[in-house]
């Protein structure tokens, strides 16, 4: 959200497509293991709409007529812009968490390949 201008619509709405796109392939192609357990699969893709939520609120909060409904609705975007945030994070600590693989991780010798 703070890579785009907000007063920009156009700009606003189209751009964090790209990035948003980019990040999930990444995570998709790169980082992601199927066969491993997680506590929270998925909940990146809320981190992803976590910038469509900030967009929506910062398009209503730009209106000529004040109204009280239309102030609750943005908060609510707001909140849901910081909830995705927090479980993107979230998520990124659940793919960083050390795994309890009962085999272990091979022994480290000099010479020898890496082993993931």
């Amino acid at each position: 959200t703070a890579i785009v201008e907000l007063r920009g619509f156009w700009v606003m709405w189209s751009l964090p497509l790209v990035f948003m796109a980019a990040q999930a392939l990444i995570l998709r192609l790169d980082i992601l293991q199927p066969e491993r357990s997680h506590k929270l699969p998925n909940c990146e893709f809320l981190g992803h709409l976590a910038p469509y939520f900030a967009c929506a609120a910062c398009t209503l909060e730009y209106r000529y007529y004040y109204s009280q409904a239309q102030v609750a609705v943005t908060w609510g975007l707001v909140f849901a812009a910081f909830f995705g945030h927090l479980m993107f994070s979230l998520r990124l600590l659940d793919l960083a968490w050390p795994s309890n693989d009962p085999l272990g991780d091979m022994p480290e010798e000099p010479g020898k390949q890496w082993w993931p």
